[in-house]
Parts: C-alpha cells; structure tokens; sequence
C-alpha cells in the first residue's frame, strides 16, 4: 500500500500543533477500526508504543500485530500503515536523529535502531522488556502534552526516549550484514548533525553535498562515507525526501499550487517537483493532495 486518505482528522490536526516543537506528540484514542487507519507523513523519526487494545503495523513487506507495550519504529521517509484492531490507545513520538545527539545503547548508536530494514529493527519480544516499555510510555505521556507540560519537558522525554531503546536494544542484535565497516567510528552521528541540521533549516532549497560537508568541517568524500554509515541512506536521498516531506505539509495545509510550491522548494517546476514525488509516492503531487486532505 503506497498511500491512503487520511481518515483522523483530530490525530494530523494534533500533529500539526506540535510540528514546530524539538519532539512531537501526543496520545491518540480510537474508538473503532475504522476511524483509526492512518499513514504517517513526516521527515522526522518516529517512535509508537500501544498503551492498550491492538493495532496492525504494517510496512512493506512486513505485517504483525501490536498489543500493550509493543513499539513499532520508523523513518520518515517510508511506507507504513496502522490500524487499530479493536478500540486503542497509542503514544505516537516524532523527532530529527539531533534530538538524541550521539548517545550510545551498550556499543552502538542508538540510531542504529532506525537505520536498518523494518524487519531487522527491535522490538518487545518478551513480556518484561513490553511492560517496561509501557512503563516508560505512560510517564513519557503527560509530559508530551501540549496542555500539561511542566519545565524542562523535552528533557524528560529525551531520557524516556532513550531509556526505550535501550530496554529494546537488550533484546536485539544488529544484524551483522547491516554492520558498519571495519575502522568507522561509532561517533559518525555527531559529526553529521550539522548537516541534518541545514536541511531541516534550508527545506525551499536544495542542501549541496559540499555545503553540508563544509557545515561539519569535512570533505565531500569523507562526509559522504560517515553520513550513510550515520543515517543509513545517502545524503542526496535523505535531502531530498526531507523536501518531499516538507511538499506534503504544504499540500495539506495549504492552498498553494503545485507551481507555487515547485518554486519555493528547490524545484525547477512543477513537472520536475511530480517526477521526484511520484518516485517516493506513487502518485503525483495533485493526487496526493486530493486523496489525503481532510
């Protein structure tokens, strides 16, 4: 499935109010199945956690069910589907990989969570790693919202954050096939975060490799090679699907052209702008809009 209409308003309008925090949010309720299938449009990561009920997760190629205190992963740039099997309570988190910085689970990153293939990436597998997790998502839960948000909240979500993986992390082994190569250094993360930085900061234009390799004082080459080994995709791709993403939020929540919103986006025309959407999408920018505005 490569797209779908949204079908909860209230949850992209909760989405929309938190877009400009350091860590988005909230806690999602759905009464029945049908008023809960949704598909997530974002350039951040994103964490989900069921507090009850059951949901479908579903990427592609991968389908399971997801009951109190399991978590499903993802990037941003990625097809997944939920659905909610009977009525359910999620705690949905959305962050940039600069919120975490470069802390490490044992003797990895933690964004090595994210950055392999949806079916290598942790999960709940036991009972007490899922009531631990669920744990930490009910004190992650009322700091998160908008409307009871003490001091130093983000902090007190970062820690839960981290705390999360880590607990998933005890069950996991990286995948050896996924592992970096011999002699790169597990701080490869640090080093490129002022490039992911000047994307998210420069989304109406297209970030060149050399700028965002002068942005973290290294060569084009080198940056290249620590920004894959980092983010698990190519710095090109990563751009260019941190635009597409921001192209989905004004399609949403705009009335703007297609032409318009080509020309303030780093894209030479609304035809170039639907050749790159359609790569990722599966429809043009115009279908997009016309199937998911609520």
């Amino acid at each position: 499935m490569r797209y779908h209409p949204f079908v909860n308003s209230a949850e992209v309008e909760q989405i929309k109010i938190l877009r400009d925090t350091p860590v988005n949010g909230g806690v999602n309720y759905f009464a029945s199945p049908e008023d809960g299938l949704t598909l997530d449009v974002h350039h951040e990561l994103e964490i989900g956690v069921v507090l009850y009920g059951a949901k479908d997760v579903e990427f592609e190629g991968i389908k399971y069910a997801a009951g109190p205190g399991d978590v499903w992963l993802s990037t941003g740039w990625e097809f997944h589907v939920t659905r909610p099997l009977v009525p359910t309570c999620e705690l949905m988190l959305f962050f940039r990989p600069d919120f975490l910085g470069d802390e490490l689970l044992g003797d990895h990153l933690w964004l090595n969570c994210f950055s392999v293939p949806p079916h290598y990436r942790p999960r709940a597998l036991t009972e007490a790693t899922r009531r631990k997790v669920l744990k930490i998502a009910l004190e992650i839960a009322p700091e998160i919202d908008p409307e009871g948000r003490s001091k130093g909240w983000t902090t007190a979500v970062r820690l839960g954050i981290l705390r999360m993986l880590f607990f998933l992390s005890r069950d996991w082994e990286f995948p050896p096939e996924a592992a970096p190569q011999s002699g790169q250094g597990v701080n490869a993360l640090s080093r490129v975060i002022p490039a992911i930085a000047l994307v998210h900061s420069h989304l109406s234009r297209r970030v060149a490799v050399e700028e965002a390799a002068a942005a973290c004082t290294l060569s084009p080459s080198r940056f290249r090679l620590l920004f894959q080994e980092a983010m698990g995709m190519n710095f090109s791709g990563f751009s260019l699907h941190a635009r597409l993403s921001h192209i989905v939020h004004l399609l949403l929540e705009t009335d703007r052209t297609i032409s318009s919103i080509a020309e303030t986006t780093g894209f030479t025309s609304a035809s170039h702008l639907n050749i790159q959407f359609s790569k990722v999408y599966s429809c043009t920018a115009a279908e997009y809009r016309k199937c998911n505005r609520c």
